[in-house]
């Protein structure tokens, strides 16, 4: 069957972060931060297997106004969109045109 429920347990700390994250990547995709690329979605995939990996992809538009996609994984939902968030906000994420873009 699935996991055992006891295991998933989110401390106030850590609840808190991700609540942040989520929060700074509303305020980046509605254009309250000053970005290298304009968040214009983001999809979730996640694990194929158990234990495997939630797979984000992050779509947006940069400065030239040429679609560009970058990607982020993690074994934790949460802490996917804190990585997405970390690295969207501190300039990191590997952004690469978009050949899916329509």
């Amino acid at each position: 069957m699935g996991r055992d429920p006891q295991d998933f347990r989110y401390t106030q700390v850590r609840l808190a972060s991700i609540g942040e994250a989520v929060a700074e990547l509303g305020a980046a995709m509605e254009g309250y931060r000053d970005l290298q690329v304009d968040i214009t979605g983001m999809s979730v995939r996640g694990p194929a297997v158990r234990n495997g990996e939630f797979l984000i992809t992050v779509r947006g538009v940069d400065h030239e106004g040429l679609p560009v996609v970058a990607f982020h994984g993690a074994t934790d939902f949460g802490e996917a969109l804190r990585g997405i968030s970390a690295r969207v906000n501190n300039g990191t994420m590997k952004w690469k045109a978009d050949e899916y873009a329509r």
